[in-house]
Order: C-alpha cells, then structure tokens, then sequence
C-alpha cells in the first residue's frame, strides 16, 4: 500500500511538472514581449502582427467619439486601429465584429494607455475567472481545498490560458459569466442566472445554448429576467453607437464572418464544426454548415435537458458538462481560447489524480475522468502537430472534446439508467 501511495505521488508530480515546465516557459515569453514592447503590436519583415485586446481597447474610445454611429464602418475601425498601433500601419480592417452593448461597457479601459488597460484586463479577469469556478466547484463538486487548487492551477496553466493572455482576449470573461450562471442554477438564484446569461450574450451563440435548460426545465424566471437586462443593454447600446447598430447588428455579423477583406476570423484555426468545414469548403459555405451546427446543436440541448428532467437530480451536473461541450463543438465561431469554458466539467471529479482516476470501478466514468483530468496538459500536447500544418492542432483539439462529449453522453445515458431502473423498482 506504501509503495502504491509512492507510485501516485511520483505519477501526479511528474504530471504537474510538465503542466508547469510548459506554462512558466510560455509566460517567460509572454512576459518578455511585453517589456519589448512587441507583445501588443510587433513587427517583422513588414508582417504586423496585433493583439486582439487592441479591439476591446478601441470599442469605447469609438463609441464615445464622433464616429459612434458608424461603429462597424470598415474605414472608420481601420482609421482608430492605425491610429492605436502607430508607427505601424495595415491596410486591411482588423475587423471588430462585438456586439453593440459591449463597446460602452469596456469605457474603463480607454481612460488609460493601452499596456496598463492590457494588464489591468488580464489580471482582473484572471482573478474573476478562477474566483468564479472556485464558487462553483466548492458548491457542487465535493473535492478537497488542494485538489480544488490543483484545478485552479491545472486551469490557469492549461494552453487555453495562456493563448487568452497572449491575443489579449476575454476567456477569463466568459468563464466568470459561465460559472455564475451555473452556480445561481444550481443554487436556484434565477435572477442572478437571468443577469449572467444576458451578459453571457456579448458572445451570443454561448446563450443560446444555456438558454435552453431554462426552457425546458421550466424555469421562466430566468428567461424573464435575461430579457429585461438584455433589453436594458441594447438600451444603453441604441443610445450609446445608435438603434441602426443594433438592429443591423445580425446582417453585418453574417457578412463579416466570411468576408475575405477582413482580417482576424481565422476559421482554419477554430476548434468547431465551421473549423472542421473550412478545411474542405469555402468560407461562406463554412459559416452556414457552421450555422447548421449550431441549430442542430440547439436541439440536441433542448433533448438533453428534456430527458434531464424526467429523472434524478444527479444527472443534471452532466447535463450542464454536455451542454458546454455542445455549445463549443455546435458553435459557428469558437477558437481554442474559449475552451476555458471546460473548466467547469470538473464539477463530476471525485478525485483531481491521474493515478486515483486509474482505480475508479466504472469504465466510463473512468475514461471520462481521465480525459477532463488530463486535459491541462494534453491541450498543450496537441501542439505537437504543428510542424504538419497550422490547422492540425486545433483538428486534435475539436477531436479531443469530441471524445470527451461521447464519454459524457455514455456516463450520463448510464445515470439515466440507473435512475429508471430504481424508479422501476420502487413501483
């Protein structure tokens, strides 16, 4: 039994020590561009290369300007992004697509020079992020105070984290939003899950998705109090960058998405079914296989949850697990940076060790746990495929969370059974 303990610990060591080898040398690099200067905007060989923060950066000195209401002009964004990166200069839009109510809410961060909005942004929603899944996993998972550190750490270390903190985006963001929801869910708190899901919305595909279990558990409280605030953000956006930004919003998304003078979409590298479909089609049919996806992803939710409901409550914390992971590989626009959004799949851990997984009983389970376990350092694994082609890890990564929504969708039909079979027994 000693050594058998021994065994574990070497395992889990040598597991985290890699997890770690690869986040610290990834921050090292992180961090040395930042003091360049080249990590925000670089330029090599007359290639300019920006980060995505500088987008989120803009939206309120736009929005806040003369040029309000011609937000989603491609030369108005063109002319505030040159003006941001100078002395560098680029002659295609990187193109701002975020929804309407988002360029007044990020006003904070154009009263300050772009590296401390940068790090103010980064520090802020890394510390929300984990804050979040922290009050979830400790409602709902079970898991002692150092294995619930060792999924914050496998989290913030995972390949995810650091592509969030490199392109300047708001994972961290979404996963706060996220994990809100869930734990008012959870907790039966529908106002705060009704706020949290319109909020949500500034990526708008995610809240349809986890609109649907309040649809059909029945929970219309939640729906109500999401229209309310959303109506609440679309007033403030109307009145901030004007009412023709906010209706024509869904039409410019569409065209954006496949229009080959913008810059920024990157549809090779996105970890979801319009991902998969650019690799063999064009982009415009991508984005409507993509769209297809998602509409048939939203059916398979609303089935999900159907079945949800018509048995015990234990079934629901995979529910919420498949729900995220239809929600990413269904999406019509989803990059790895938003796989964030995994870490509350640790909610069905009985134990944060690759070698505790190895001994549980049920296969499935056992496979499943191994799978989420692992993933901080298999996200960082699949990059070994990059010398093959710049799209190949990012097919690895839609393949990796495919594999884990069919070892989900087993171990939740397998509860699902359990449940039927006592129901049957108890008549």
């Amino acid at each position: 039994m000693h050594r058998q303990s021994l065994l574990d610990a070497a395992v889990n060591a040598v597991y985290l020590a890699l997890i770690l080898l690869l986040f610290f040398t990834s921050l090292q690099q992180i961090t040395e561009l930042f003091v360049s200067g080249k990590l925000l905007v670089s330029v090599q060989r007359g290639y300019v290369t920006c980060s995505d923060f500088i987008l989120f950066y803009l939206d309120s000195k736009i929005a806040f300007s003369a040029d309000a209401h011609h937000i989603y002009d491609p030369l108005v964004q063109l002319k505030w992004f040159n003006a941001a990166i100078a002395p560098a200069h680029i002659n295609q839009p990187f193109f701002n697509q975020h929804v309407p109510f988002i360029f007044a809410l990020w006003r904070p961060l154009s009263c300050m020079p772009l590296e401390m909005a940068y790090l103010l942004s980064s520090g802020l929603s890394l510390a929300c992020g984990l804050g979040a899944l922290l009050l979830l996993l400790r409602k709902e998972s079970g898991l002692s105070l150092l294995q619930l550190f060792l999924v914050l750490l496998g989290s913030a270390a995972s390949f995810p984290a650091i592509v969030n903190l490199r392109a300047g985006q708001q994972g961290w963001l979404v996963l706060t939003l996220l994990c809100l929801y869930l734990w008012s869910w959870l907790s039966r708190r529908d106002l705060v899950a009704g706020a949290t899901l319109a909020l949500l919305s500034f990526k708008p595909h995610y809240t349809l998705f986890f609109a649907i279990p309040a649809l059909a558990c029945k929970r219309y409280r939640i729906l109500v109090a999401a229209a309310i605030v959303e109506l609440v953000l679309l007033t403030a956006a109307g009145a901030t960058v004007g009412w023709e930004n906010v209706f024509s919003y869904p039409a410019m998304l569409l065209h954006a998405e496949a229009a080959p003078e913008f810059l920024g979409v990157h549809a090779n590298k996105m970890v979801c079914a319009r991902g998969l479909a650019s690799l063999v089609m064009p982009d415009w049919w991508a984005v409507r296989v993509g769209i297809a996806a998602m509409l048939a992803g939203l059916v398979a939710t609303f089935w999900l949850w159907a079945k949800t409901t018509r048995s015990a409550s234990a079934d629901t914390r995979f529910a919420i697990c498949l729900t995220v992971l239809l929600c990413l590989l269904a999406s019509p626009h989803t990059h790895s940076y938003d796989l964030l959004m995994l870490a509350p799949l640790a909610i069905t851990l009985q134990v944060v060790s690759l070698a505790g997984v190895a001994r549980l009983e049920r296969g499935c389970h056992r496979i499943w746990c191994l799978l989420v376990t692992s993933y901080p350092l298999t996200s960082w694994l699949v990059l070994a495929a990059l010398p093959i082609a710049i799209w190949a890890p990012f097919l690895l990564m839609f393949i990796l969370n495919a594999a884990l929504f069919v070892a989900g969708f087993v171990c939740w039909q397998q509860s699902l059974s359990v449940s039927t079979h006592q129901s049957d027994r108890s008549v």
